[in-house]
């Protein structure tokens, strides 16, 4: 086990935590890892590692000179939400995130009259509170079924003649649909294939009460790709089409899990940060904490690791 603040910046303002997985992940496999939050609002992050057959003892370096954090965000280093009952139709969605997380980062990051674009938009979240905070909101939708949802929810909640569109359609194409300049995007991708994990408890629950288990059986849905780097790589280009456009000066929040599958660890988060800090400044990540969830030993009498119990939120800057 390792322990590092999660708020130690390197000389490239990525987080020395994540570097530091990265580095050690060269030569021990990389199992886990847990945040601990204190009282005081600073965090800690705990990195496990284990050596096993899948090691590679080799030399490895990694770029460890810190620097003082810049970080000037009101928004706070980690929270627990207590999302409210969804209706009839939220709970269709098997990945829905809360209505409080989106009006935190939308009141911190735009003002009244700004335009707000998710192009993941599910059913609505993001669009449903950037109307009610008094902002325009876009997006865009692949599911047909979630699309009518989050058309309807926004017609049900927009009293302030606002303008509002959510486009049916596949986000690698953000560029052919009509849509203005934006000043704010707040999204959650698939967390890779997870919904498509059979074992997992959530997803057996769902399964039990007749509910669908993932986005779709489209075969352009990114939670439906089985390769890791192919994930990756298509979630980084939309995310640049994104960004395209994004104001100048204009946010973007991205809630992300790492992903715990067949006992690897597969760590979104730092490498979807890595990977768009080539074209935007990375300004914060806030830990949104679930205190709601019961214990998976995974790996019990091997190597076990619990599942996950906080999500990244990472959010940018276009400079």
């Amino acid at each position: 086990w390792v322990l590092v603040p999660a708020d130690q910046i390197n000389i490239d303002d990525f987080p020395v935590a994540w570097e530091l997985s990265n580095s050690i992940a060269e030569f021990l496999t990389r199992k886990d890892e847990k945040i601990i939050c204190l009282p005081n609002g600073r965090t800690w992050t705990s990195l496990y590692f284990r050596k096993d057959v899948h090691s590679k003892l080799v030399q490895t370096s990694a770029n460890l000179v810190l620097k003082p954090s810049s970080d000037s965000s009101s928004i706070p280093n980690w929270f627990i939400l207590k999302p409210k009952p969804r209706n009839k139709d939220e709970i269709l969605h098997p990945a829905k995130y809360p209505e409080d997380l989106i009006k935190m980062y939308v009141e911190k990051f735009t003002d009244e009259g700004e335009t707000v674009f998710d192009p993941m938009s599910g059913t609505g979240t993001t669009q449903v509170e950037s109307l009610s905070l008094g902002r325009n909101a876009y997006g865009i939708e692949l599911s047909e079924l979630f699309h009518d949802i989050a058309i309807k929810r926004c017609r049900e909640t927009n009293t302030k003649a606002l303008n509002y569109e959510i486009h049916l359609g596949d986000a690698r194409h953000i560029l052919n649909f009509d849509i203005p300049d934006y000043d704010y995007v707040a999204t959650s991708p698939p967390y890779w294939d997870m919904l498509n994990m059979k074992g997992a408890e959530v997803q057996a629950t769902r399964r039990s009460k007749g509910l669908q288990t993932n986005y779709s059986d489209e075969e352009n849905d990114l939670g439906n790709l089985d390769q890791y780097e192919v994930f990756v790589n298509d979630l980084t280009e939309i995310y640049l089409k994104t960004i395209k456009k994004l104001k100048s000066g204009g946010h973007m929040t991205i809630v992300v899990k790492n992903i715990k599958k067949k006992g690897d660890h597969y760590p979104l988060a730092f490498d979807l940060t890595k990977r768009l800090m080539d074209f935007l400044t990375f300004i914060h990540v806030g830990f949104w904490c679930q205190d709601d969830l019961q214990i998976a030993p995974y790996g019990y009498k091997h190597t076990w690791v619990s599942n996950t119990f906080h999500h990244y939120c990472l959010t940018f800057k276009k400079p």
